[in-house]
């Protein structure tokens, strides 16, 4: 079966990011190749935004 093409809300990465949170599954699945995850260049310069506002 071809994988899910997926466009995750912001918020959603940015939640699943520590280990510890009950959506880190969202990033496991990602990587386990259980779907696509698809993205404007819009949507990349959001998450970059988001993670420089938290991490610098």
């Amino acid at each position: 079966m071809p994988a899910l093409k997926v466009v995750s809300d912001t918020n959603a990465i940015l939640r699943s990011i520590s280990r510890r949170s009950a959506f880190s599954v969202i990033l496991d699945k990602l990587y386990d190749g259980g779907y696509e995850l698809w993205v404007t260049n819009d949507i990349l310069l959001e998450y970059e935004e988001k993670i420089n506002d938290i991490f610098f």
